[in-house]
C-alpha cells in the first residue's frame, strides 16, 4: 500500500512524536548533543519544518532519504536513496511492473482491497469487507504553499505514486469492465 506522500510524511512527522516513550528517547538523545535542543524538536510544527528548510523536512534533490516510497520499490542500489534521481524512479516502475502484481493505494482503501482479493485470493479473500476504524486523529492542515512545495521537492514520489494510482485504476477497469467507477458499493 502507498499513500499520498505529503500524508505519509506528515503523519510520519507526527507519529515520531506521539510515542511518548520514543518521543522522549528522541528528546534525551538530542538534548545529550545540545541542550534544549529535544524540547524544539518535540513542539516543532511540520509546516513551518518546511518552510524555514529545515533538514527534517527539506527533502532537497540529490540527498538521500531512505524513507519514500522510491527507494522502497527501488532496491538497494545508493542511487535508489537519492531524493528524485530518474534511475532510481524509472527501477522502482520496473519493479512494481515486473514483481508486484497489485500495490494498494491508501486514499481508494476498499477498491485496493477489492483488487487486492480478485488478484490475490489466497490471502485476501473476504477483504473487501474490511471496514477501517480511525484511530488517530489527523495532523493539522497544511497551507496550499506547503503543499505545492512538497510536490515540487518529492517530484519523483508524486510520479510514482500517480503512476501507482493509475495502474491500480487499469486493474479496476479490467476486473469490473468499466471504465470509472463512481462510488465503492459495487465493490461489495
Amino acid at each position: 500500500m502507498v499513500q499520498d506522500p505529503l500524508a505519509r510524511i506528515r503523519l510520519a512527522f507526527h507519529w515520531k512524536r506521539s510515542d511518548k516513550v520514543k518521543a522522549q528517547q528522541e528528546v534525551d538523545r538530542r538534548n545529550e548533543i545540545e541542550d534544549g535542543s529535544g524540547q524544539e524538536w518535540l513542539l516543532k510544527d511540520f509546516q513551518d519544518c518546511v518552510l524555514k528548510a529545515d533538514p527534517e523536512c527539506s527533502f532537497e534533490d540529490g540527498t538521500q532519504d531512505f524513507t519514500l516510497m522510491v527507494p522502497f520499490f527501488c532496491g538497494q542500489l545508493n542511487s535508489c536513496v537519492i531524493i528524485n534521481d530518474k534511475w532510481a524512479l524509472q527501477m522502482a516502475k520496473f519493479n512494481i511492473e515486473k514483481y508486484y502484481s497489485v500495490v494498494g493505494v491508501f486514499e481508494r482503501l476498499q477498491e485496493s482491497l477489492f483488487i487486492f482479493e480478485k488478484y490475490i485470493p489466497k490471502f485476501f479473500t473476504g477483504a473487501s469487507n474490511f471496514e477501517p476504524e480511525k484511530v488517530h486523529p489527523d495532523p493539522p492542515p497544511v497551507s496550499e504553499e506547503v503543499r505545492e512545495m512538497i510536490k515540487d521537492k518529492l517530484r519523483s514520489e508524486y510520479e510514482l505514486y500517480d503512476f501507482i494510482s493509475q495502474r491500480l485504476r487499469q486493474q479496476m477497469m479490467f476486473l469490473t469492465n468499466s471504465p470509472v467507477v463512481t462510488d465503492n458499493s459495487d465493490l461489495k
